[in-house]
């Protein structure tokens, strides 16, 4: 009898990439290997984990930002405004 075929959760997958876990990692959770995840997701009409990652990883980085956002504007966490004063504003000690 042939092996069962392992499926993706597609919305689970994309919450992983959200907090950037790797290929490796996602593949684990599914209980299947990165190759056999890229083959799943080619078989979904992507070009394959890269080119998933690079579409949803995004948004777990505006998500990052915005936290960060809210917690030197709103909570205005020290260390937070001065972490981004040198980051975006090119502040210096």
């Amino acid at each position: 009898m042939p092996a069962e075929k392992k499926e993706i959760n597609f919305e689970q997958l994309k919450a992983m990439v959200r907090i950037q876990c790797t290929q490796e990692e996602c593949a684990a959770v599914f209980g299947m290997s990165a190759d056999t995840l890229d083959r799943r997701l080619k078989e979904a009409d992507y070009a394959g984990f890269a080119e998933f990652y690079k579409k949803y990883s995004h948004e777990g980085m505006a998500s990052l930002r915005r936290a960060q956002w809210k917690a030197a504007t709103e909570q205005l966490n020290p260390t937070m405004l001065v972490w981004m004063g040198k980051q975006m504003l090119g502040q210096q000690e």
